[in-house]
């Protein structure tokens, strides 16, 4: 295919196969900054400054500048668009005051339940003034088919930079770059790429059957280990029990990184284990709050970064489920259970390497086998909710002259999910984004507090 036009891999394509309007596809995140330099004494926001900033990063992320093309049977592929006008994207919004969390919450959560525009690049940029303290928010909203937790943390930081610094002019953007194809160009070059890469599926099949079978058949336990877990029978479960509203809210919790690594240094295991147990004693701790009776476990879908040097924008991850002992009452028990869970699903089950060779063969392949093995395993509601936690950068970022305080992120819900628990460590502290359905959490700021509590319990327990 021409530079201008790229294909979506499998995994990319997948978030478009189970997308609705009740369900857009984004992944997102809330970005806090104090006020220096860009808010005003009255409390303004400078906004044109913020686009001034964009407009010097677009030249940096070819993809902000691309528009989606769909093909029938064919795929989809990434085109120039044929313009990118900051004002459609770089949006101007405030926040009653005083600028409350709360207030600001309820803005994000309505934000994050807007689809974006499939007509321009699917990418939005929030400005939000007016928030408590004289500071200011960017709300960022990225289709998933376009990038993952990892990969949009750099998106971001394309935008900041490591030290404070005046937003200088830049030349307009809008309309630059060259004239998207047509839709039958589009679908002729989808057309060459599915031919071309038959002999390529070809010959890596022939690999995987002879100096590779070693890989494959530790790729096979993997993929009948998946399908086991993810089979299990749908019992009714008290997070995943309704269709998913089109209605969202959002509330955020934050803690200091320097407490869950004595946790890990106190119990073992990974951070990310400490962050699973977390998780589950907040859920737990929720569950009684509502009047539900836990379940011995939740089954969480955790993405697991297998992004390598080099490797292009997009989706570089591998989906697997991780069981969430909300069931045990005790905060150390729960963490012993996660960590021999993960430990497994590290070691033993190879459901990790499955799932990269399948993808891999999918891309090869000349249909969109994982989006449609995704929606249909959908239907069976294999999992309760994501649970996703990025590492970000531990030095402090700005934009322009402000310095970014808090970075709360945020992962789509999927079918029959009413919330998605999204965790990124920045400058010393885990930020925290509760995203729910508000028809069936409407105050996600009450588990959001439950998490801040189970933190503290197993941060206790640990090292009591």
């Amino acid at each position: 295919m021409r530079p201008s036009a790229e294909v979506l891999s499998s995994l990319d394509r997948a978030f478009l196969t189970v997308e609705s309007a009740a369900l857009p596809m984004h992944v997102g995140a809330v970005a806090i900054f104090e006020g220096a330099g860009l808010v005003g004494a009255d409390g303004s926001l400078d906004v044109e400054a913020v686009r001034r900033v964009v407009a010097g990063a677009l030249g940096g992320t070819p993809r902000l500048r691309q528009q989606l093309h769909k093909v029938p049977l064919l795929g989809a592929a990434w085109c120039p668009a044929s313009g990118c006008a900051l004002a459609q994207h770089v949006r101007h919004v405030a926040v009653p005051r005083p600028g409350t969390p709360s207030q600001w919450h309820a803005l994000v959560g309505h934000l994050f339940g807007l689809p974006l525009d499939p007509r321009r690049p699917l990418w939005e940029l929030w400005a939000v003034e007016g928030i408590e303290g004289g500071r200011f928010a960017l709300v960022a909203k990225v289709h998933h088919a376009m990038t993952d937790g990892v990969a949009g943390i750099g998106v971001l930081a394309g935008l900041l930079t490591l030290a404070p610094r005046a937003i200088e002019p830049v030349a307009p953007v809008d309309g630059a770059g060259p004239p998207p194809p047509g839709a039958g160009e589009v679908a002729r070059e989808l057309l060459a790429h599915r031919l071309a890469q038959l002999p390529r599926l070809g010959a890596r099949l022939v690999a995987l059957a002879t100096s590779e079978r070693a890989r494959t058949l530790r790729s096979a336990r993997g993929l009948v280990h998946l399908l086991r877990r993810a089979l299990e029978p749908a019992a009714p479960r008290p997070l995943s029990s309704r269709a998913v509203g089109p209605r969202r809210a959002f509330a955020s919790a934050r803690w200091p990184l320097a407490r869950v690594q004595e946790i890990r240094r106190a119990l073992g295991g990974t951070v990310n284990d400490a962050v699973l147990a977390i998780v589950a004693g907040g859920l737990r701790r929720h569950l009684h709050a509502r009047g539900d009776a836990p379940p011995e476990t939740l089954r969480a879908l955790v993405p697991v970064n297998l992004r390598r040097g080099g490797d292009a924008p997009g989706n570089r991850i591998a989906m697997v489920l991780a069981h969430l002992p909300v069931g045990l009452a005790d905060p150390r028990a729960r963490h012993a259970a996660v960590r021999a869970d993960t430990a497994a699903l590290k070691q033993a089950s190879h459901e990790v390497e499955a799932i990269e060779l399948v993808e891999e063969l999918a891309d090869l392949g000349p249909t969109s086998l994982v989006g449609m093995a995704f929606a249909a395993a959908l239907h069976l509601r294999p999992f309760d909710l994501v649970v996703t936690n990025v590492p970000g950068p531990p030095v402090p970022f700005y934009l322009g002259p402000a310095r970014l305080a808090e970075l709360y992120p945020m992962v789509p819900l999927f079918a029959h999910q009413s919330v998605g628990i999204a965790l990124l460590s920045y400058c010393g502290e885990i930020f925290v984004g509760v995203h729910t359905d508000e028809d069936a959490i409407p105050e996600p700021a009450a588990l959001a507090a439950h998490l801040r509590e189970a933190e503290r319990e197993l941060h206790a327990a640990a090292l009591g």
